[in-house]
């Protein structure tokens, strides 16, 4: 009896574990339509030694693209199972 218990204890956990594991991969590209914005440049006043170090202020990436007009460094978030 104690066997079978351990058993379906066993079963049980490796199944969620196998849930929490499954893997699986997106792969495509992420283009931006339109004219890009142009970035502001950093605010360094607050820093004297950053307003040393910098003659030209640093531009905000929040939006980084390539030659193409690739979006890098894209997070792409899956909230609900694929059914196959």
């Amino acid at each position: 009896m104690v066997g079978r218990k351990l058993l379906a204890q066993m079963i049980v956990l490796l199944s969620a574990v196998g849930i929490i594991y499954a893997e699986g991969s997106i792969i495509g590209t992420i283009t931006f339509e339109g004219k890009a914005p142009k970035m502001k440049p950093l605010r360094l006043d607050a820093d004297p030694i950053c307003v040393a170090n910098n003659e030209i202020a640093p531009k905000k990436e929040w939006l980084i693209l390539d030659e193409n007009k690739g979006v890098k460094n894209v997070l792409v978030f899956c909230n609900r199972r694929i059914k196959y």
